[in-house]
């Protein structure tokens, strides 16, 4: 389990950057553990390595003992996937990269001992790294490559690109003038004293450390970059800087990145900068024109608040405004005009990934995508590809037709398009979409606010207003759809569909076939395998399938109990579902259901469907189709399932307009050995008698 990082593991990350050996040693020496840190997935030695501290690693000894994790860094993990290429491959699942396999892919040597010790997966590092294998010595055991030396001006390249903050567009970089100082040593006791702009350059070019105090207004020309290397402190003492010359990124480099300009505020052409407790604070001041052609995406690190002004984005779409969000991004329209374009990795249309904070934002985009890549799961969502900070207040407006090449015979990963978070690990709350959205897509999942909830996550009082339709027509392959989440391993609660849900799909089974295409359509969420609670779904849903075994529900298309129990509980469904189903063959199960489509307990853990009521209106045709009031198939051949029924704790009703006087359409379990089968009858009410319920909420459209 990771926890933030504090500030005292902060700035050893930090003296880690800067090779700062002073620091760091200091640092450690008053806590051994902290070598024992890792930032995600990376040991604080593989750090040295990625960055090349060589100041540091000369004098640096491990200790032993398990690592201590805390959250991983954005910044890390951009310059690992640079340095990886190929090799990423092998820590996609959030593997700890020790520090050998960091020397190979940083091009540092590795020790013959090390190599025959763990030969197998420090040559498939290398392999994949440098698209060759290890040379062989005459005994055929792999030898060490030789290092490569990263020169000074490659070291300071990574620095740069790392550190500095860019809001839009990145001119030419260059030098400031050096003028000597006029007050003070720079040295924290004796500040440098600069009341101008020629004293503020002189002492950042002099000392790259010095200490400054600003003592007065002044104009500051920025015709050009400024130098990156400073990494001092600044008291602005609350004054103004009015910048001119056109650069519009920030003029400290490194000294705001790791927080060391305070009190003070940059005045640009429509936006200013404010530098306060550590944090640079853009704040637009007027609307803003972007050009996606012309556009090179930089990593948020600041924070920009859009003090409720808008960013239109012309020349459709060509990649996410952001590569990385660690800072924040608040109160801001984003428009797009409208789009034709396409993608092949997982992206968003604001950023890539979010470790930082998006709150207070809206998106409208309408057009066209197309989604190119056949070998891997693409991830797309409308605001962040990959959610691991907070996504909080935000509004989708989408019209958007999407299509993915994928083609059952010859891709081997699948395309899930969601309007908020394609993936989320951190929060999602109070997301919505706008009633007059609209996704339809060919051979893609697609989902209203999150397409994969992991482990841990959360998504919170989020409202679905917009319809979903999506279709395939593929011999193998179905699509699924819900109206919140489409896969949940964390916790989805207080949250709401008020969208039509359609998934069509034209797959068929073969005769003799062990396994069968499905398709998972649920209000709320399509497969759940952990928490859904207090949510609702008032939307319509529908499919119609052509031999594709079909599990759908008001609430979820699927619960299953694996790793965890599952549960939904204190849920509501509404409106109507219709399946129709041809060519389904009688050995293998179908449901669908008023709340779970199929329930099914694996390994001892348990699924439980409790205090849950369907008002649902259900319409199923088609041979061998199984449905009931509030769960289509129970099938519980290998776990343990709770179910309330009326006089019980857990009770879960369903209307009399279900069209069935089953609770549970079919039912499969094992007892001692015995193979059972059949009905479950009880447990219908009119629906006045279910809505006048003191325990019955009912939320308005």
């Amino acid at each position: 389990m990771t926890r933030r990082p504090t500030p005292i593991e902060i700035r050893l990350r930090e003296a880690v950057i800067s090779d700062d050996r002073a620091t760091f040693e200091r640092l450690v020496a008053d806590d051994p553990a902290l070598k024992r840190v890792a930032f995600g997935r990376f040991p604080v030695e593989s750090l040295l390595v990625m960055y090349g501290a060589r100041k540091i690693l000369k004098k640096f000894m491990p200790v032993p003992g398990e690592y201590i994790y805390v959250d991983e860094f954005g910044d890390d993990y951009r310059l690992f996937r640079q340095k990886a290429g190929a090799a990423l491959r092998l820590y996609t699942d959030g593997k700890i990269v020790p520090p050998d396999e960091m020397r190979l892919l940083s091009g540092e040597a590795v020790s013959d001992e090390k190599i025959k010790a763990d030969g197998a997966r420090l040559e498939n590092v290398y392999r994949l790294s440098e698209r060759r294998s290890l040379k062989r010595d005459r005994s055929g055991a792999a030898v060490a490559p030789v290092a490569r030396r990263m020169s000074t001006a490659q070291r300071l390249t990574v620095l740069t690109a790392a550190l500095i903050a860019v809001i839009f567009v990145l001119t030419a970089s260059g030098l400031l003038a050096w003028v000597a100082l006029s007050y003070g040593d720079g040295s924290s006791l004796a500040p440098a004293l600069v009341d101008n702009a020629a004293k503020l350059t002189g002492s950042m070019s002099q000392n790259d450390e010095a200490y400054i105090r600003i003592t007065d207004n002044f104009t500051l020309d920025l015709s050009a970059a400024p130098a990156s290397s400073f990494s001092g402190y600044i008291d602005g003492g609350g004054h103004t800087l009015y910048a001119t010359g056109g650069y519009l990124g920030d003029p400290f480099g490194s000294a705001a990145a790791l927080g060391r300009v305070t009190d003070l505020t940059i005045v640009y052409d429509g936006f200013r900068a404010e530098y306060s407790g550590g944090v640079r604070r853009v704040v637009l001041e007027r609307d803003f024109t972007l050009s996606a052609s012309s556009h090179t995406p930089p990593a948020l690190q600041s924070v920009l608040d859009g003090n409720g002004h808008s960013i239109r984005v012309t020349d459709g779409y060509s990649g996410a405004l952001f590569t990385s969000i660690t800072g924040g991004l608040y109160d801001v329209d984003i428009v797009f005009d409208e789009i034709n374009g396409s993608y092949s990795s997982s992206d968003g249309f604001i950023a890539t990934v979010n470790d930082g904070a998006i709150e207070d934002v809206s998106l409208s985009v309408s057009g066209e995508l197309e989604e190119l890549n056949r070998t891997e799961d693409v991830y797309f969502g409308g605001f962040v590809s990959e959610n691991r900070g907070t996504v909080n207040r935000v509004l989708a407006d989408m019209r958007l037709s999407l299509v993915s090449d994928f083609d059952s015979g010859e891709s081997s990963g699948n395309s899930y398009f969601a309007m908020i978070a394609g993936i989320n690990s951190g929060t999602v709350s109070h997301a919505e979409t706008t009633a007059e959205s609209s996704i339809t897509s060919v051979s893609l999942d697609i989902s209203g606010i999150v397409s994969e909830n992991a482990s841990g996550a959360v998504v919170d009082n989020s409202v679905n207003r917009a319809a979903i339709a999506t279709s395939s027509s593929l011999p193998e392959w179905s699509p699924n759809a819900a109206g919140v989440v489409l896969t949940n391993y964390g916790t989805v609660r207080d949250s709401y569909n008020f969208g039509n849900i359609r998934a069509d799909s034209s797959a068929t089974v073969p005769a003799g076939a062990t396994n069968a295409p499905a398709v998972y359509l649920g209000g709320v969420v399509a497969q759940n395998f952990y928490i859904v609670m207090r949510s609702y779904n008032g939307g319509d849903i529908s499919s119609l399938s052509g031999g594709a075994l079909p599990f759908v529900g008001g609430i979820a298309g699927l619960s299953l109990a694996t790793l965890s129990d599952a549960s939904v509980s204190e849920c509501i469904s509404g409106g109507t579902i219709g399946v129709s189903a041809e060519n389904i063959p009688d050995n293998f199960l179908t449901g669908v259901g008023g709340i779970v489509g199929m329930a099914q307990p694996n390994y001892g853990y348990t699924v439980s469907i409790t205090n849950s009521f369907s008002l649902m209106t259900l319409s199923v045709s088609g041979d061998n189709l199984n449905s009931g009031g509030i769960i289509g198939t129970l099938d519980s051949r290998s776990g343990i399932y709770t179910y309330g029924v009326e006089g019980t704790d857990g009770e879960c009703l369903y209307a009399d307009t279900a069209g069935t006087d089953l609770c549970i359409g079919y039912a499969m379990y094992y007892n001692y050995g015995v193979l059972f089968s059949g009905r479950v009858a009880g447990g219908a009410r009119p629906a006045d008698e279910i809505t006048s319920r003191e325990d019955f909420w009912y939320v308005e459209k």
